[in-house]
């Protein structure tokens, strides 16, 4: 499973999930900071859900 957060224009801004996982239901949190540890801005974001050869991208919205 991989998991990446995109921001706005596309950039990736944090690589949250790229392991293997068990079957099952799985909760993932994201802090809101970037891959260097730092604090992202409020806005859009987009999230890119990858599992075993299936892929979709959605939109969010950071509100802190």
């Amino acid at each position: 499973m991989q998991i990446n957060i995109y921001n706005a224009s596309g950039r990736l801004v944090r690589e949250l999930v790229n392991m293997q996982q068990s079957e099952g239901e799985h909760t993932i949190v994201w802090d809101a900071t970037n891959n260097r540890a730092q604090k992202v801005s409020d806005g859009f974001y987009f999230y890119e859900l990858s599992v075993d050869g299936y892929s979709t991208v959605e939109k969010m919205i950071l509100v802190k």
